[in-house]
């Protein structure tokens, strides 16, 4: 692992079965990263495997988003030398007051359209599809969505409209 930030070295030690050695790489993640390699971004969502992980019960682990996604070189075509995962936490999915949230964070028509569907748990690219726009559009909205609430990630964007 060449870099984890905090949140995901927290993530990490969930995923992890009980008499995990440092350093170890969960299965989860490996699996992900190997179906990135075989070509394009992949998803999956984890939710709590069972009380055998990390000595929690069943269902106290925190549902998360692993996304991978395979780098190569700058400039170079290929195959991927590297692979980025992002992990996340995941908020339970809900309806967002959409007015109110267009009030307090002076929100745009589009901004609220997009946020209301990152609430209902879409991906970036389904967004688009559902509102007819490019996939780099919506990824502009949440990044001012972002800023407007003040969140660093999507789910502390649905997590401060709750």
């Amino acid at each position: 692992m060449a870099f984890a930030n905090e949140q995901a070295l927290e993530l990490l030690v969930t995923l992890l079965p009980v008499e995990s050695p440092a350093g170890t790489i969960p299965e989860p993640i490996l699996t992900l990263c190997k179906k990135a390699q075989g070509g394009g971004e992949t998803t999956v969502t984890l939710r709590s495997p069972g009380p055998a992980w990390a000595g929690l019960p069943e269902g106290v682990l925190p549902a998360c988003a692993l996304r991978a996604l395979p780098l190569g070189a700058p400039g170079e075509k290929g195959p991927a030398t590297h692979t980025m995962v992002l992990m996340e936490r995941v908020v339970e999915k809900h309806q967002i007051d959409l007015e109110k949230a267009r009030a307090a964070f002076q929100l745009s028509k589009r901004e609220a359209e997009v946020l209301n569907l990152l609430g209902l748990g879409f991906t970036n690219k389904k967004i688009a599809e559902m509102l007819y726009i490019s996939e780099h559009t919506v990824k502009d909205h949440i990044k001012n969505i972002m800023k407007k609430l003040g969140a660093s990630s999507r789910g502390e964007v649905v997590a401060t409209l709750r």
